[in-house]
């Protein structure tokens, strides 16, 4: 999967669909059409450690835009 070339509704979807653990980590390697994901919201050292994985929710100005 190749992340280059994204505009940003797209981004912003892919964010909606598939929100991120806090303390996760994301890791992308380059290929031979741009980065490619190696790993999305890897919570592995989190769960290691004894600590809980948590998710809050967006706090971004994106929500309070369809609100109003």
């Amino acid at each position: 999967m190749a992340i280059e070339g994204l505009d940003e509704a797209e981004v912003l979807t892919a964010a909606k669909r598939s929100p991120l653990a806090n303390c996760s980590l994301t890791s992308y390697r380059p290929g031979p059409q741009g980065l490619e994901l190696v790993f999305y919201g890897d919570t592995t050292a989190v769960d290691r450690a004894g600590g809980d994985v948590t998710h809050e929710p967006s706090h971004g100005t994106e929500d309070e835009d369809e609100e109003g």
